[in-house]
């Protein structure tokens, strides 16, 4: 069984690589996550009308963030991480391109005290990084909390089928990457929805030569429990399997606070 502290664990698994964050992740997805952020952006934009105001849940680096910021909607943002690093990646990035309206917060999702918003993410996995159901349901009664009446909540879920291949590997001999995922049940008859996530990889980029290694928890949540979760705090769905954003073996889902 799985503690409370190996979500701990969980928070905290990009603090060793998160100045290689960027390129381990072009290299694992390619083109295909930025034809996802560019097909997210545009989802959210329309949606949200000018000068309105998003919170962007597991926020990494910016992949949305900073998009979002410069597409000329006035948009204000706050990104939030449970990961300092990922933070400090954002504020660097956004001070060489001049990016004022980004405010960051280090806090996990059930955590954050800043300023409520028109629209709330997490996506690229977030909520399963949240490995009990008791971290789930204080999660979500935070979103709502900081979400405006009439305002759009967009996740996703991974399908079933990516908790059953058990090893992913992506090398690129060229550039000296190597990167292998292994996902492990947590319980061998399968019944517990938590799976070890056991990753290794090692690269070359700007920095120099990395290498690291991660493993820690994450959960296999199913929309219909999420959805139960989000009814009884007054949000109805309003879409679901966005189809144009679902890449990499996922499904998007749109709710809205009534």
């Amino acid at each position: 069984m799985h503690t409370e502290n190996q979500y701990q664990q969980a928070e905290f698994a990009h603090n060793s690589w998160a100045e290689h964050y960027d390129y381990v992740y072009h290299q694992t997805y390619g083109d295909a996550l930025e034809s996802l952020t560019k097909e997210t952006v545009s989802e959210v934009t329309r949606l949200v009308k000018e000068g309105s105001s998003i919170i962007d849940y597991g926020c990494g680096t910016g992949r949305l963030t900073i998009p979002l910021a410069l597409a000329g909607k006035g948009y204000k943002i706050h990104a939030v991480d449970s990961c300092q690093q990922l933070l400090n990646e954002l504020t660097l990035k956004c001070e060489k391109r001049g990016i004022q309206d980004i405010n960051t917060y280090p806090a996990k999702i059930s955590e954050y005290d800043g300023p409520s918003a028109d629209m709330a993410l997490a996506t690229l996995l977030v909520l399963n990084y949240i490995s009990t159901r008791d971290e789930m349901q204080r999660s979500l009664e935070n979103i709502a909390k900081h979400l405006n009446p009439g305002g759009h909540l967009m996740f996703d879920l991974p399908l079933d089928l990516v908790f059953h291949i058990p090893t992913v590997t992506v090398k690129n001999p060229l550039e000296g990457f190597y990167r292998q995922v292994e996902l492990t049940p947590c319980s061998e008859e399968n019944a517990d929805p938590c799976y070890s996530y056991h990753d290794t990889c090692k690269g070359i980029d700007e920095h120099g030569i990395f290498g690291y290694e991660n493993r820690f928890i994450i959960r296999r949540w199913t929309s219909d429990e999420i959805e139960k979760m989000l009814l009884n705090l007054n949000f109805e769905r309003v879409q679901d399997n966005v189809g144009r954003l679902n890449k990499f073996g996922v499904n998007y889902f749109l709710f809205k606070r009534i």
